[in-house]
C-alpha cells in the first residue's frame, strides 16, 4: 500500500474509531490514539521501503519489538491504551477486508505472546535511543514509582485488557507470560532419536543432524532446532505431521483457524517419533522458515554414550539471520558453538 492510499486509510480510521465506547470507566486519550497509529502507520511506511502489506509479521515485529521501544515516545502510563490502540486499528483493518481471517488471527496471537516483552522493552531505558531518553526523563520527573508499580504488575498472571471481535463484541484478552528459556520437561532418555532437519528452500543445502532423547516435548523439540539453526525464538512456530498441528493454543487465535491447534507444551514427541517418517517445521509466520524433519534412527540409551543433552553430529550450510528473508544475511555454522548452546537447555 502506498503512502496515498495509507492516508485514505486513516482518514477512515479516525472518523470511524470507537476505542472510547470500551466501558465508562477506560476513556482513551483520543490525542495518543491518533499518535499511536500515525507513527505505527510512519514507521511501517519506513520499514516495508514504500510499499505497506499489514499482514507481515516480519514488519510488525520490526516495528513493535524494535523501533517503537527506541524511538516511539509513549509515556509508561500509556503503555496499556497503546496495545488496546493497536488491536482495534488490526480489527478495522480486518473488518475493510485487507487483511484475510487466518493473517488476522496469527497476528492477533503475535501481539498477545509478545506483550510482555514489548512492556519490558518500553521500559528499558538501555533500549531508548538517546533522544527518546532526554525526553522521557523530563516528561517523568514528578512521576517516580510509577514504572516499579508497572514492572512489579508484570511479575503478576496478566494485565486485563479487552478487544474488539470480527462481530464487534467486546471480549476479554488475557495476555500471560508465554515465553520459555529452559526446557522444562526431566530427561527419560530410554530411547534416543537421531533426526535431521533441512531448511527448506536452499541450495547447497542447510542442514543438522541430531540426537535427542525421548520424552521431550514439541516445545522442547522447537528450541532444539532453534539453537541448533542459530534462530532467536522471536517468533511463532508450528509442527504438521499427517494428522494434527501442534503449536503454542490461544483462545482468541483457535476462533479463527480451520484446524485443530495440539499444545506443543503438553503434547510429547515420542507417538508421532515412532509412526511416522518425516514431519513439518515452520518458524516465523512472517518469513516463514519452513523446515523438514526427518526421523533417521530409533537407538536404544545403550547405543550411544552419555547422552546428557541434545547433541548436533553435523550440519551443512550458515544460517540465515532472524528476519533476513530477503538479504544475504547468514550465521556462520561452528558445530562446537552449536553444541555449547544445546548442552545448557537442561534436558
Amino acid at each position: 500500500m502506498n503512502l496515498g492510499s495509507i492516508e485514505r486509510l486513516l482518514n477512515k480510521y479516525f472518523q470511524n474509531n470507537t476505542l472510547h465506547d470500551f466501558d465508562d470507566e477506560f476513556v482513551m486519550d483520543l490525542d495518543l490514539v491518533t499518535d499511536v497509529i500515525v507513527d505505527w502507520n510512519e514507521s511501517l511506511y519506513q520499514f516495508s521501503k514504500g510499499d505497506v502489506h499489514y499482514d507481515d509479521l516480519s514488519l510488525i515485529d520490526k516495528v513493535y519489538l524494535g523501533y517503537f521501544p527506541k524511538e516511539s515516545i509513549i509515556m509508561d502510563i500509556n503503555l496499556v491504551e497503546t496495545q488496546m490502540t493497536l488491536l482495534d486499528f488490526y480489527q478495522f483493518l480486518f473488518d475493510e477486508k485487507l487483511i484475510v481471517k487466518e493473517k488476522y488471527a496469527i497476528i492477533l496471537f503475535y501481539f498477545q505472546k509478545n506483550y510482555h516483552k514489548f512492556l519490558r522493552a518500553m521500559l528499558n531505558p538501555q533500549v531508548w535511543s538517546n533522544e527518546k531518553r532526554k525526553i522521557l526523563e523530563e516528561q517523568t520527573e514528578d512521576r517516580e514509582g510509577f514504572t516499579e508499580q508497572l514492572i512489579q504488575e508484570l511479575g503478576k498472571n496478566s494485565f486485563k485488557m479487552q478487544s474488539a471481535d470480527q462481530n464487534n463484541k467486546v471480549i476479554p484478552v488475557d495476555f500471560k507470560k508465554q515465553e520459555k528459556t529452559k526446557i522444562s520437561v526431566s530427561k527419560k532418555g530410554e530411547k534416543i532419536y537421531q533426526i535431521r532437519v533441512d531448511l527448506k528452500g536452499f541450495k547447497p543445502p542447510i542442514w543438522r543432524r541430531l540426537l535427542i532423547p525421548n520424552g521431550i516435548t514439541y516445545n522442547d523439540l522447537h528450541l532444539i532446532i532453534q539453537n541448533s539453526f542459530s534462530w532467536e525464538n522471536y517468533h511463532l512456530y508450528e509442527f504438521r505431521t499427517p494428522d494434527r498441528v501442534i503449536g503454542e493454543p490461544n483462545e482468541e487465535m483457535l476462533d479463527f483457524m480451520f484446524e485443530e491447534l495440539a499444545d506443543a507444551n503438553q503434547i510429547l514427541i515420542d507417538k508421532d517419533f515412532e509412526k511416522y517418517h518425516k514431519i513439518d517445521y515452520t518458524y516465523d509466520f512472517g518469513d516463514d522458515w519452513e523446515h523438514s524433519i526427518k526421523i533417521e534412527k530409533v537407538l536404544d540409551k545403550d547405543e550411544v554414550q552419555d547422552l546428557s543433552a541434545p547433541i548436533c553430529t553435523k550440519g551443512k550450510g550458515d544460517s540465515p539471520l532472524e528476519d533476513s528473508r530477503g538479504e544475504d544475511l547468514y550465521d556462520e555454522f561452528d558445530l562446537d558453538i552449536v553444541n555449547d548452546i544445546l548442552a545448557d537447555l537442561d534436558i
